[in-house]
């Protein structure tokens, strides 16, 4: 073989090493850090408070999931003095759920406050995470990132309300649901690998519930799902979900994956024909 020839090929394999290297930047696993929730029960209000810890990770971010009995909606969130942002929202006749997010909480412990445009029961709940991306928070949001779901009208229970939103390996995908069956208690579990952030049960007569749930991305797609159960009836229940960036840190080390390993390979092996070439 002309050494001159490997040499070439062993340039190329090395461009195509530091490509790879490149390309494959080394992101922060987006974490859990903590969860709470309230509930007005069987009575309306036109605000809903509680009281959310923030740790001191880096990179924080709040989101808030409200559900509420009427197609009513918030006016309003938010934790201490910081305002969120409305995310994505869905609302029926038969009720209404929504998703709020707040970058960049402060840490310590402050009072989330809801504020409705009517009064309503409404029941709401907070999840917060840190290693997630502080300039665009949520991937394509207004869009397939943040989604909600075709709704419940009157299905017969045991029945299943679902959304997908975009995603990638990494992202966390938070969602939100409320259901209602007029006239039977009724209760609702988060789908496969789906972690429980907030869940208020429905008791006879006219029931309401109102949840949400977390769970790690691991693809293009992510799919979040609710079973939800009746003592008879029909089901209506709406819900919406979006999916957290995680963040990427400047000039983060990156990492060699399978394929650069083996380039490397064969760019050892090709110096070392070329060193034996030329010893000859």
């Amino acid at each position: 073989m002309n050494p001159r020839l490997v040499a070439v090929r062993a340039r190329v394999a090395l461009g195509a090493l530091l490509l790879l290297v490149v390309a494959s930047p080394a992101a922060a696993s987006i974490v859990f850090d903590s969860q709470a929730s309230a509930s007005t029960g069987a009575g309306t209000s036109t605000t809903s408070s509680w009281s959310h810890t923030v740790g001191s990770g880096s990179n924080r971010v709040l989101v808030v999931g409200i559900s509420d009995r009427t197609n009513s909606m918030a006016t309003s969130v938010t934790y201490g003095a910081q305002a969120l942002t409305r995310r994505v929202t869905t609302s029926t006749f038969s009720g209404a759920v929504e998703l709020w997010t707040l970058t960049a909480p402060a840490s310590g412990t402050a009072t989330i406050t809801v504020t409705n445009s009517s009064s309503t029961q409404m029941v709401a709940g907070s999840v917060s995470f840190s290693g997630v991306d502080q300039t665009t928070t949520v991937r394509n949001c207004p869009g397939t990132g943040c989604t909600a779901a075709a709704p419940l009208a009157g299905d017969v229970p045991p029945a299943t309300i679902s959304t997908t939103v975009a995603s990638a390996s990494g992202d966390m995908v938070v969602d939100a649901i409320q259901a209602q069956d007029f006239g039977q208690a009724m209760s609702a579990t988060p789908g496969p690998g789906q972690i429980q952030s907030w869940n208020s049960s429905g008791t006879a007569p006219n029931a309401f519930l109102g949840g949400g749930s977390f769970k790690s991305a691991a693809g293009a797609t992510t799919t979040m799902s609710w079973d939800v159960s009746s003592g008879g009836g029909g089901v209506f229940a709406d819900q919406v979900a979006l999916s957290l960036i995680p963040f990427v840190a400047p000039g983060a080390i990156p990492t060699i994956s399978s394929l650069g390993l083996l380039l490397l390979a064969m760019i050892m092996t090709m110096i070392g024909v070329i060193r034996l070439r030329g010893q000859g």
